[in-house]
């Protein structure tokens, strides 16, 4: 597709979310933007620094108890009402979806979702102008919280009954590991193309190793089903060469708080600020060794290929890793870490603590040979040829 049939197209990219602080939205703006297209955005208030043709705001849902009872309540008397329509219009009510007029009277022709609550509305914009729909499929969503009760009783069906309606209208399906994408095929028959979460290629170099200080890092959100207090109890068995630095940003905070406190005993443990978007890599150089031990407590989890990944292979660390499906794959094809054969945290601390300089040093090497290829501007040749293929037959009206 040339730049000058490009010059014309009209995208939208529609997420619960600012886009702005949100990895995989994010890059999919800028690298239309970079293509040529108007881009436009449905989405929360864009704070950061992201810019766009146009902006249309979701008010973002209060989290104030009262309305969230309210929403409770709303979601239990959606459930014992037999009618899909109706259901899905307390959905789109609860997220302020409701076809918003200045968006209706809009013509784009192609739609990048990146919610599954979204993509009725979606389809209702496809229809209406004949817009090509592609829809990232970040998480399997029938289990996306399967660890709360609530969802379990109450969301869950919903949320299948979601995938099975609109997932089928969609003109092509992608997702972020080759897990899920299983999952997608064996259960709804829908074929995804993995479009891995990788960040945009950056020159740093391979630090190195300091014998006496091994400096790891781990950053994220910070969940209770992420079982984070396992990459503390480790402490409990590594040698006195190894330090821990989190950074957490967002999730649920007394249980950050309790990571504090679990922590309080280990002077090697650090809790750091969390750094903007664009310092996340760099900031991760200053260290030797990505942590990330997360046990399967969720189908998501175990098949998860996380932003942080690829964001410490890209700022040239080792990987430590536990046996998570996905990423051991993608550590063994790239030989850039080291994967302990259990969740145990004295699992990980033995084969740590088992680690000579030289030995972290050539894992950084080859994170640093992977960081080449496991880059946003080679994935994005994958979303090339899908957006490509998705517009070469769009005619808009």
């Amino acid at each position: 597709m040339s730049n000058e049939n490009q010059s014309s197209r009209r995208a939208l990219v529609m997420c619960l979310a600012d886009p702005s602080g949100n990895p995989r939205p994010r890059r999919v703006i800028e690298w239309l933007s970079n293509s040529a297209f108007h881009v436009s955005v449905f989405s929360f208030e864009i704070k950061g620094n992201l810019t766009v043709a146009q902006s249309f705001v979701i008010q973002k849902p209060s989290r104030s108890i009262l309305l969230r009872l309210t929403r409770l309540s709303l979601r239990l008397f959606s459930q014992i009402i037999p009618s899909f329509y109706i259901q899905n219009s307390i959905n789109e009510f609860l997220f302020n979806l409701k076809n918003p007029d200045e968006l209706m009277r809009e013509k784009f022709e192609l739609i990048v979702v990146e919610n599954l609550e979204m993509l009725p509305l979606a389809i209702r914009l496809k229809n209406k102008n004949k817009s090509k729909v592609l829809f990232d499929a970040r998480e399997f969503y029938p289990k996306q919280f399967e660890n709360n009760l609530i969802f379990r009783l109450v969301l869950s069906k919903f949320i299948t009954k979601l995938c099975k309606n609109f997932l089928p209208l969609c003109d092509q399906v992608i997702t972020v590991s080759p897990g899920l994408a299983k999952a997608y095929i064996k259960i709804f028959n829908i074929h995804t193309s993995v479009i891995r979460s990788v960040p945009t290629y950056i020159s740093l170099p391979a630090n190195p190793v300091n014998s006496n200080i091994i400096k790891m890092v781990h950053h994220g959100v910070a969940n209770r089903n992420r079982k984070l207090e396992n990459m503390i109890e480790m402490f409990k068995f590594l040698d006195q060469r190894f330090t821990l630095d989190f950074y957490l940003s967002g999730g649920d905070e007394s249980y950050k708080n309790s990571l504090i406190n679990i922590a309080k005993k280990y002077s090697s443990i650090r809790f750091m600020n969390p750094v903007s978007f664009s310092e996340i890599c760099p900031m991760l150089n200053t260290y030797d060794i990505g942590l990330f031990l997360f046990e399967p407590t969720t189908f998501n989890l175990k098949h998860c290929l996380p932003n942080k990944l690829f964001e410490f292979i890209q700022a040239r660390l080792m990987v430590a890793i536990g046996p998570s499906p996905d990423m051991a794959e993608l550590v063994r094809e790239y030989q850039c870490g080291i994967i302990s054969e259990s969740f145990n945290p004295q699992s990980m601390a033995s084969l740590l603590n088992k680690l000579k300089p030289e030995e972290i040093m050539h894992f950084k090497n080859k994170s640093d040979k992977a960081a080449q290829v496991l880059c946003f501007e080679e994935e994005s040749k994958e979303l090339k040829k899908i957006i490509n293929s998705l517009l070469e037959k769009t005619q808009l009206l």
